[in-house]
């Protein structure tokens, strides 16, 4: 019998028991866990957390500092929270705890630190410079930033390079060709690695150079003009824009000093006066341009020029058709002798006729070739005055000097 009241009891205390086995949303709620940044922008953050079982809300906070001054929880339905009207480029630190239906509070949930993106508005070109092969660009920098994404004008959502200056170089570019970049500040959360973008600047558009020009031979440049009582000459490079976007042309005394130094966009240099009487020789440099920054190509080789203001007239008698021509020249400093070429043609084929000594200042022509001159025949005459540089013997541009009679 008392078995038998004993199994009663047991069998009505265990039916108890079964009645009064609190429900999921009475049990003892979970911290919430894996808090993890999913978005930022330069003013708010995004995160989420694991879903707690038996939970029916959940309330959030944010610190500065992750150890005081947090904020009054927030609840939030789900297991995401976007928390907004923060300052750009900061760190700061958030917390989460469930709640059941009964308002029951489970313990909190790990700190978790979040970060804004920086505020891209700032942001302006500081400098620039370009090579045949690469762009050097620097910029002002973004408050809170940590580092700076670079992307190109064709791929705005992949970075080419990450730095944490405010400069970078972009190498093995192709020559005398168009390229955009756009830069993007970033605030990586140490503990977490999420990186923060808040968006990116167009800042630059540049072209790169194109290879340096190459050589000029003697029959790329030369002297296009003189007035020889005057004492002026125009330089000439024929055909620039098809090589270079502009030339350095320097000229200098036969002892090497550089008297003059032109620079020219055009094929044409402008005016430039010498002395006269003086031999001078000078070389041509090409150059290509972006911006500011002068790639330039190698020196050419000398030329040799001088100014002497050679005066004549031409003779005849009324009587004859024949005629004779008489120069006159100012001795050119340094000159060991001189040529007379002649020609029927400005633009003609010039025939060496005379070569004279160094004392020479004159010289009186009778014949072109074998024939005697003819007193109603236009004659191209040049004057050259051969120069000793060093052991070679050198004559001056021979284009320089046209009298025609």
């Amino acid at each position: 019998m008392k078995n038998y009241v004993k199994a009663i009891v047991t069998f009505i205390f265990l039916m108890a028991a079964a009645v009064f086995v609190p429900s999921t949303s009475e049990a003892a709620l979970s911290a919430p866990m894996n808090l993890k940044q999913t978005g930022a922008s330069i003013s708010s953050v995004e995160f989420t957390w694991d879903t707690v079982i038996g939970a029916d809300d959940y309330y959030t906070s944010i610190s500065n500092d992750g150890v005081s001054n947090w904020s009054t929880p927030t609840r939030v339905f789900g297991s995401k929270e976007t928390i907004s009207m923060l300052a750009a480029g900061k760190t700061y630190y958030v917390k989460v705890y469930a709640i059941d239906k009964e308002e029951n509070k489970s313990p909190e949930s790990a700190v978790l630190e979040v970060v804004t993106a920086p505020d891209p508005n700032g942001i302006t070109k500081a400098d620039t410079q370009v090579t045949n092969n690469s762009i050097k660009f620097s910029w002002t920098p973004a408050d809170g930033t940590t580092s700076y994404d670079i992307t190109t004008e064709s791929s705005n959502s992949a970075p080419i390079l990450n730095t944490a200056e405010t400069t970078a170089t972009i190498q093995n570019l192709q020559p005398a060709t168009w390229y955009g970049y756009y830069v993007s500040p970033c605030r990586v959360a140490p503990s977490t690695g999420y990186k923060a973008v808040g968006g990116s600047v167009y800042l630059i558009y540049a072209k790169t150079m194109a290879n340096p020009p190459v050589k000029p031979s003697l029959l790329n440049f030369g002297i296009a003009n003189v007035n020889a009582a005057g004492g002026t000459a125009t330089f000439a490079v024929p055909n620039l824009s098809s090589m270079a976007d502009g030339y350095e042309l320097e000229v200098r005394n036969l002892k090497g000093k550089v008297v003059k130094k032109i620079t020219s966009l055009y094929s044409y240099s402008s005016i430039t006066t010498f002395a006269k009487n003086t031999p001078y020789k000078y070389r041509v440099r090409l150059y290509v341009t972006n911006g500011t920054t002068k790639l330039y190509g190698a020196w050419s080789g000398y030329r040799y020029f001088w100014l002497s203001n050679v005066t004549g007239k031409k003779v005849y008698s009324l009587r004859s058709s024949y005629a004779k021509i008489k120069l006159h020249w100012a001795k050119v400093s340094g000159a060991k002798g001189y040529n007379i070429s002649m020609s029927s043609a400005k633009d003609g084929k010039y025939k060496k006729v005379k070569t004279l000594s160094k004392k020479a200042k004159g010289v009186t022509l009778t014949k072109f070739g074998k024939k005697k001159m003819n007193k109603f025949k236009t004659y191209y005459i040049k004057v050259t005055a051969k120069i000793k540089v060093g052991k070679k013997m050198v004559a001056n541009d021979a284009q320089i000097v046209n009298y025609n009679y």
